[in-house]
């Protein structure tokens, strides 16, 4: 296959670039987002660089080779005025000699990522907030949806999600392993929504800047993953009144000194 015919192919993929190790493609039919194994950005910017790839690049090679013949490559007699040596310039049809301005060559670099980051937590967010069952508004932008506290000014990157049961809307679905996508996330409260089902996603353990994460309340089920030991930002981690969780507490969680950790009774004798 031609760089340019693979370029397309992977590029209709609805494929997603997500970290440095990552890649996400988004399922119109299950809605949802699915981990590849190889790295799209690396892949496409290999084709771009190869030298048979002409529809990323300023001018086509044709184009090129003739603009490095037609360059002058000594023109220093010019610069300094003196002109009559044949030499150094192009002899025009009048006799006189005329100079020529040498052309950058034409660079095969993309001009941008072939992914926007904030196309991509848009997608991600809307993701999130259908998995809620949450009303939202899709024309707004997600940083002022209900229940997002605060995005930084900058990357637009949500940094403190907060829903209230009582305060903005009650969640009926599951957690969505989306979450874990939001890498930037320093707070996550989702508590007190007894509909809130399933287990904990162990794409969690991927919000390494997490500091506090409350999910008590709720009516989650299965093991605390042992993902979570990777969180080594977080002080507060509330799973109170889970009854339904069983298993152990991740080694890492027990023995963390800066950790305000809180699990039902039968998980916490596991920490002992």
């Amino acid at each position: 296959m031609k760089p340019a015919t693979a370029l397309l192919s992977i590029m209709a993929s609805n494929s997603f670039v997500f970290g440095a190790n990552e890649e996400y493609e988004y399922s119109t039919t299950s809605n949802t987002l699915i981990a590849k194994p190889r790295l799209l950005f690396d892949k496409i910017k290999t084709l771009i660089r190869d030298d048979d790839l002409c529809c990323c690049c300023s001018n086509n090679g044709d184009d090129a080779a003739d603009d490095s013949e037609d360059t002058d490559t000594n023109n220093d007699d010019d610069v300094d005025g003196n002109s009559g040596n044949d030499d150094n310039g192009i002899e025009a049809d009048d006799g006189s000699d005329s100079t020529t301005v040498d052309t950058p060559a034409p660079t095969s670099e993309p001009t941008s990522e072939p992914t926007s980051r904030s196309s991509f937590l848009d997608n991600i967010m809307l993701l999130i907030y259908n998995t809620f069952s949450a009303t939202i508004d899709t024309t707004a932008q997600y940083c002022t949806w209900d229940g997002v506290d605060s995005c930084d000014s900058d990357s637009i990157e949500p940094l403190d999600i907060n829903i209230d049961a009582d305060a903005h809307f009650p969640i009926d679905g599951s957690l969505p392993s989306e979450l874990g996508l939001l890498t930037e996330l320093t707070q996550l409260y989702l508590a007190y929504h007894s509909d809130l089902v399933n287990t904990i996603p162990s794409e969690l353990g991927l919000l390494t800047n997490l500091k506090n994460l409350h999910l008590e309340e709720l009516s989650i089920t299965g093991s605390i993953p042992v993902e979570l030991d990777n969180l080594g930002a977080l002080t507060r981690l509330d799973l109170n009144t889970n009854n339904g969780l069983t298993g152990t507490v991740p080694t890492t969680l027990c023995s963390a000194t800066n950790l305000n950790l809180r699990v039902p009774s039968p998980l916490s004798a596991t920490c002992n």
